[in-house]
């Protein structure tokens, strides 16, 4: 369901690829429950998609739901999350929150010196 979703957006039906990315979701959270690593995984690539199109705010709201599952998962200090925290940046970067864009690039490079890398 998310790769057909995909091909509509690559064809321009953006309507009709985001009724197959939450399709997608919702079948992946009957199948393996709502926190549960796809789940974050799925969640992360459908905001990436969404983002390509400049749907930001409903790419938002999928990438905060994989950071909070990732965070329940992996920990504050893991990679997951880390990819999280980016993505997040990037769309307050791109909507020209920068203050918000800052603060989480600051909390990126605090983890990952808490982290140890």
């Amino acid at each position: 369901l998310f790769n057909i979703g995909k091909v509509h957006k690559e064809i321009g039906s953006f309507k009709l690829a985001q009724e197959y990315f939450v399709s997608s979701m919702s079948a992946l959270k009957y199948i393996r429950g709502k926190c549960h690593p796809d789940v974050a995984t799925l969640s992360y690539d459908i905001g990436h998609e969404q983002m390509i199109i400049g749907q930001t705010d409903i790419a938002m709201i999928s990438f905060m739901e994989s950071l909070t599952i990732r965070r329940r998962l992996f920990g504050e200090y893991s990679e997951q999350v880390t990819e999280s925290y980016i993505s997040i940046a990037m769309i307050h970067d791109a909507k020209g929150e920068y203050d918000d864009a800052l603060n989480i690039y600051i909390k990126i490079l605090h983890n990952m010196r808490c982290a140890g890398k």
